[in-house]
């Protein structure tokens, strides 16, 4: 990416996982588009190509067919890094043959790591170089936790103080960066006329992630049962999407691939069905959608649940089978919504892109 020489130069480190590390990197690199040029560098140019989809094939791999594997290393190593330290020699030959080589190239000031994988590999830099990792979830985890890492921008206070009972106290509380749109509301009404939504309706947002993961086809159907209209977010899920588009003829249910206007459906519905990933409760919090939430993926979305349930917004997760229940409770007295809404009220989430930017202009100094 060419931009303006006498601005300063940072590159975010993403991963292949949905759209969250894509959305908070653009949402940070809009808040800094004034005194910084930005970049994403994917997980192929700071691991390489067969490295990045070997790791990408083995999480999936793991989290559809043996997700109680996954959630035992992950609580196993919430508190030290046992296991996973084995890859270290690895993580420092990425940085050395990948990234340090690239960082220089592109005359990167900062880096910003937006998952536990680049930030382990930064953990290997020089002093020289400047790095923030950006924890995305609700939850501590050691993953996270480099003693090398120059700062960490975290989501509240309480991860804040689990760095710091482990020494380390270079901790910002930020927040988890969303779009500044989710905290300026357009009005449902006026939404669901340029949307094509009906403005009388009960409608339920259904999503699973920028991979359209967990039972989104079953729950849509269970809605159309029940006469409740139904906007999709497919994601990058190309498969469910035809799918879908197949057996419906759009009166009663939208189905959407990934796109770039979310927002507007997220508050345009009433209510949102989706697992707990950190970025996607953050907008539902923000624009105060009420969550309705699907198994979450084990390990860090389950932490994201339980800062849901300590602040009072959920009881937990649903599985399809106890859904109907609960949706047939929502149609018939959905003051249920309203009370979420209000409760969601009580959460005082911070400007987290403002945060971070005031933040970065002073590392880059």
């Amino acid at each position: 990416m060419e931009g303006n020489s006498a601005k300063k130069r940072i590159a975010f480190l993403s991963v292949p996982y949905g759209r969250a590390h894509l959305s908070v990197s653009r949402v940070i690199a809009s808040s800094m588009q004034d005194e910084a040029d930005c970049t994403i560098i994917s997980a192929e140019q700071y691991l390489g190509k067969t490295t990045s989809s070997i790791i990408k094939s083995i999480y999936l791999f793991i989290l559809r067919h043996f997700p109680q594997l996954y959630r035992n290393l992950y609580r196993k190593e919430r508190e030290k890094q046992k296991w996973s330290g084995q890859f270290a020699a690895s993580y420092r030959k990425r940085a050395e043959k990948y990234l340090i080589p690239l960082l220089d190239k592109e005359k990167i000031d900062l880096a910003i790591p937006t998952h536990p994988v680049p930030a382990a590999v930064c953990s290997f830099l020089p002093e020289k170089y400047k790095w923030a990792t950006l924890v995305m979830n609700y939850e501590f985890h050691s993953h996270w936790l480099h003693p090398a890492q120059p700062l960490a921008f975290v989501s509240t206070e309480e991860i804040k103080e689990e760095f710091e009972k482990r020494d380390f106290r270079n901790c910002v509380v930020s927040g988890i960066p969303v779009s500044p749109r989710f905290r300026n509301p357009v009005g449902k009404l006026l939404l669901r006329k340029s949307l094509g939504m009906q403005e009388d309706s009960l409608y339920a947002l259904v999503g699973g992630g920028g991979l359209g993961l967990g039972p989104l086809a079953k729950v849509t159907r269970l809605l159309e049962e029940l006469e409740i209209k139904v906007v999709v977010f497919c994601g990058s899920n190309k498969k469910l999407y035809k799918k879908l588009s197949k057996d419906n003829d759009g009166s009663n249910v939208i189905i959407l691939p990934m796109i770039e206007n979310s927002a507007d459906y997220i508050e345009a519905c009433d209510f949102y069905i989706t697992k707990p990933g950190g970025v996607t409760i953050t907008e539902a919090l923000t624009i105060k959608t009420p969550l309705v939430l699907l198994p979450p993926i084990p390990g860090h979305e389950e932490g994201n649940v339980h800062f849901l349930k300590k602040n009072g917004i959920v009881d937990g997760w649903l599985k399809p089978g106890d859904l109907k229940g609960y949706l047939l409770e929502i149609k018939r007295d959905t003051k249920i919504l309203e009370d979420m809404r209000k409760r969601m009220g009580n959460i005082n989430l911070p400007e987290s892109d403002l945060i971070i930017r005031k933040e970065l202009l002073r590392i880059l100094k």
